[in-house]
Formats: C-alpha cells, structure tokens, sequence
C-alpha cells in the first residue's frame, strides 16, 4: 500500500475465497454473484466493524469466460487461493481455479485499493479433449517456471456433493502444469498450447510388485514444454479417478495423488500415487533418473482424505568434478494419510551441490584495490 512521500506502507491480512455457492438470495448477495478473494486485515481492533476499502478488500471475480453462454447459470466457487511473494517478501501475486475450470491470477504489485477488473487475468481454462470444462477445487502449487514466471500445477475433479459419485458425474479429470510468464500480451491458454503425456498400464505389474501400476510416456525432447504440460487419467468413465487435494512439491519433483470412487457404489473406493517431474511431466525410475518406461501412478487400497506427505529420510552430496560441482541425492518417504501402510520411498532426480558455477575476473587485483578506498 502507498504511504505518504509514496513510500509503501505494508500490513497483515488473512487471505481468503468466497467457497462455494454463494448465490444464496439473502441480504449479503450481489447484484450479480460473483466469486471474490477477500483480504481481512488483521490490524482492525475487536470493537471495529468491518469497513470495505479500509479493513477489508474483496477483488470479485467472474465464474466464466465473458463470452461464455452459460454465464448466468454457472456454479459459483473459487478454491483456495496460492499466494506468490515478490522480492520484498509483500504479496505480488494470488492464483486460484474456479468450478469452470478457469484459472485466475490476481496482481498486487500495482499497490492498493486494487480495482475489481484491472488486476485480475483470466490465465488458463481447463477443458476436457471434448471441450467440457473441468473443476478445480484444490488449491494451487506454484513453482518457477522456465525462463520467466510460474508453473501452475493442479489436478482437476470434484468430490464435494453425493451427486459427485453417481455414474453420470464419472467425468474425465486431468493434472496441469501451466507456465504462467507474466505477460499481459499472452493469451488465454487452453491444452491445446501444452504438451501432452500418456500413461499406459503396465503389464508386469502384478508380478513384480503385487499392486496394479502405470507408467508415463517416454522421455523426448519437448520435456521441456514452453507452455506447459497436461496428464489425463485413464478409464474415468469405470473408475471416476480425479485429482481433489493439492499436489506436493520437492527436488524438482511433483507428488499428488487421486481418489477413485468407482462406478460401482459397492465396490471399495482407491487412491493413486503419482511421482513425475516438475517442468517435464515425466516420470522418474527408481533413483530419480527421468526416462522411458518409467513407474508411476502407484494404486493403494482406501480413499486419500488430504494430500500426501513427504518426508526426505536421506541426503548425500557425492565428490566434486573439475569445476567444483558435485550431484546431490534426497531420498523421500512418501505417507498416504487414510491408506494404512502406504508408504514408498522415492529416490528424487539429481541435484547440483558446491560450486554451480565460476567466471574469471581478469582485473581482479585492480577491483581489490580500489575496495580499499
């Protein structure tokens, strides 16, 4: 926020969506409901009452694209937001996914009052490969994307409602990854700019490890997708897999795992564990290495109530080449919380540990010297 002389004047709010359906008639609806992050301050003394524009801020934002024909009927909600720090440790950006499988970024760098149009950006809108829009109920992770900008990684679904689990509901779902460079120039992204991976079932798997597995696609030399990447699951139709907790984020790796209710209401429901990298979307063998054939997508007995956790159990640094540069390991313990028993250890891809890299300055003496003055 500006302060006097222009200089910024910082303060604690509690960010917080919406939720869900907020188009109750009742004496707190707009005019015309629209989702809204709300930023609560947390300065205002217990006796005050809330006063918009002064203690609390709600930037509104719509549910569908503008030029969407169901614009007046669409489901509200907004998850959770994910909240991106600039260089001064202030907020700069907020990101978070709506019921229409819009993807929307808020920017604070402009300083406050923020306006309900100018600082937000409608960034991605996730649909299906027939076009149909898919949920995001789970909050965003966000890591630094290649070059510039963010990586947004979520999964799509939704399991909120009984009518979530009926047959006509076992809609296709999906991960993303989408590279956000910040560029008001750029376009609303869609699948058809990312890259997409595959999973195919792998026919061993009972053999080898009693538990039904998957792998990704092979490794080629688009892994470094410029827009981003997208993983659809398979079979949804019999198993309703879809991605409702938010994924995990560690050594250039993502951890998320999926629900699978199925399509039978007496069949035991499972959950699906997925290891892949981060900028690529492929998957790692079992010390870390990203390539073809390589097993994923683990199924565990029972349903995921919350996400996964991640416990690194071990660290090495191995000896240092000419340079100065060594590879550093982590191994990670991987806990399903509501899965008794389930735990993997995952080797994670190599690290860069020491030196990472050297210049030679030539004047070096003539810059030691004049540091003496």
């Amino acid at each position: 926020m500006s302060g006097k002389g222009g200089l910024p004047v910082y303060r604690d709010f509690v960010v917080v969506s919406s939720g869900y359906n907020n188009t109750l008639d009742d004496a707190h609806a707009l005019v015309k409901p629209a989702s809204a992050i709300f930023l609560l301050a947390l300065d205002k003394p217990p006796s005050a009452s809330w006063q918009l524009g002064s203690n609390y801020y709600r930037l509104k934002v719509p549910l569908v694209q503008p030029d969407s024909d169901d614009a007046g009927v669409a489901a509200q909600a907004l998850a959770p937001p994910a909240l991106v720090a600039g260089n001064d440790g202030a907020l700069a950006y907020a990101y978070a996914g709506d019921l229409q499988g819009n993807l929307w970024r808020i920017d604070f760098t402009g300083g406050s009052p923020w306006s309900d149009g100018g600082a937000r950006k409608l960034i991605f809108v996730a649909r299906d490969a027939k076009g149909v829009r898919q949920p995001i109920t789970q909050q965003v992770k966000v890591a630094y994307g290649p070059g510039a900008g963010y990586l947004l990684l979520f999964g799509t679904g939704k399991l909120v409602e009984v009518a979530d689990t009926w047959p006509a509901a076992l809609s296709p779902q999906s991960l993303y990854a989408v590279h956000d460079d910040l560029s008001e120039q750029a376009p609303t992204r869609s699948r058809a700019s990312l890259q997409q991976r595959s999973l195919g079932v792998a026919t061993d798997a009972y053999a080898v490890t009693g538990a039904e597995l998957r792998y990704a696609d092979a490794a080629t030399d688009d892994a470094g997708a410029r827009h981003g990447w997208y993983l659809d699951f398979n079979g949804t139709a019999q198993t309703g897999e879809r991605s409702v907790h938010s994924p995990v984020l560690a050594a250039g790796l993502v951890f998320f795992n999926t629900v699978l209710p199925g399509r039978d209401a007496c069949a035991r429901p499972a959950t699906r564990l997925y290891v892949l990298d981060v900028l690529s979307g492929f998957a790692a063998d079992s010390v870390g290495l990203i390539q073809a054939g390589a097993i994923t997508g683990r199924l565990l007995d029972g349903l995921a109530r919350a996400p996964p956790l991640v416990l690194e159990i071990k660290s090495s640094v191995g000896a240092a080449a000419a340079t100065g540069r060594a590879e550093g390991r982590k191994q990670f313990a991987v806990v399903q919380p509501g899965v008794p028993g389930a735990a993997v250890k995952v080797a994670s891809a190599p690290l860069p540990a020491k030196r990472l890299s050297w210049r030679e300055v030539a004047n070096w003496r003539e810059l030691h010297e004049a540091a003496k003055k």
